[in-house]
């Protein structure tokens, strides 16, 4: 799914040509900017602000599949454009499915922050035989695995295709682009095909980028959220919204900065909590089915649980983690109490 918001879009005339990346600005930019307006790492070489925003959202896609990110061949259009962008490169969605993630990236703050519990349902899902033989079960899943590349793949075209058709009204020229994906999907990594179950990095991890052709491309590897992107536009465009914000303007949050993660959805699943600090990742479950510590860097996909609750470092994610599940008890009265949170 993309979502496509304009504001005070202009056109003019221009010869259409096939779907390519636009080219970069005509004078090399340096890493300083002459424009009087950034935000962050944001540095605008013409020294002039775009006076549109497009934002595209891409719907339940997994970052490892993105070309950029090891996925391969799918997204060569997008792979060029994130090449000429601002690129959030540690990036994670604030939940695991569409409706708080959307509220992160618009509202700039997580849905607990703001008393907001997104609409959700029980969902069914068809567990996977348990009879089914092990090599079966590895077609099934190489099949379903091609069957997602080649939909990003589909994708990919059809955006360059958009992409070029925005170009010949001329939109792109005073335009900025806002690129994420919401979040992300399971492959049976842990049972299911869907999302909005757990936090983990195949449903949570996420991509997201800022492209314009005044924008300087840079590329920020420190830690950010969903909730970055609004904050980072707020503060690009001198507005100030009369709500909370939880976000950080891109290049503005320390290297050891504590992102917080929920899952609001799949009442079945229940409410999840997790804290992602540097390579580490706090998960518990609010009724007390599982805790979890995963270490990123030795452990990317997230499938080994080291959680040993004399490690220093649980004890010091739990410091971040115990504040959360206070606030989300306070917030969300309807919940029972939490199981036994804490080491």
């Amino acid at each position: 799914m993309i979502d496509w918001l304009f504001a005070g879009c202009v056109a003019s005339d221009h010869d259409q040509g096939p779907p390519q990346v636009p080219s970069p600005p005509r004078s090399t930019p340096t890493t300083e900017s002459t424009s009087p307006t950034t935000a962050g790492l944001l540095a605008f070489a013409d020294g002039r602000l775009p006076r549109n925003v497009l934002t595209v959202s891409l719907d339940t896609t997994r970052r490892d599949r993105i070309g950029r990110y090891g996925g391969g061949d799918t997204t060569p259009f997008l792979d060029g454009l994130l090449a000429q962008a601002v690129v959030f490169d540690d990036h994670r969605s604030c939940s695991n499915w569409t409706g708080p993630s959307m509220y992160c990236a618009t509202m700039g703050a997580l849905p607990q922050a703001h008393g907001v519990w997104p609409a959700s349902q029980s969902l069914v899902v068809d567990p996977v035989p348990e009879d089914i033989e092990s090599l079966e079960q590895a077609l099934f899943l190489a099949h379903v695995d091609v069957q997602y590349r080649a939909e990003l793949r589909g994708w990919d075209a059809v955006f360059a295709e958009m992409w070029a058709a925005l170009d010949a009204l001329g939109v792109l020229d005073d335009t900025l682009v806002v690129f994420y994906t919401d979040h992300g999907e399971q492959l049976l990594e842990r049972g299911v095909l869907d999302h909005g179950f757990h936090l983990y990095a195949e449903e949570s991890v996420a991509a997201a980028a800022l492209w314009a052709r005044g924008l300087v491309a840079a590329v920020w590897s420190g830690p950010t959220s969903h909730e970055d992107i609004a904050v980072t536009l707020h503060q690009l465009y001198g507005m100030t919204p009369g709500h909370p914000r939880t976000g950080v303007a891109l290049g503005g949050a320390p290297a050891d900065r504590v992102l917080r993660l929920m899952n609001y959805a799949a009442l079945d699943a229940g409410v999840t909590l997790g804290v992602v600090r540097a390579d580490l990742q706090l998960t518990y479950h609010w009724g007390g089915s599982y805790r979890t510590l995963h270490r990123n860097d030795s452990d990317p996909a997230q499938q080994v649980d080291v959680y040993d609750p004399t490690d220093p470092d649980v004890i010091a994610l739990w410091d971040h983690l115990q504040p959360f599940v206070d606030e989300v008890g306070a917030s969300f009265t309807n919940l029972p109490p939490p199981v036994s949170p804490g080491p």
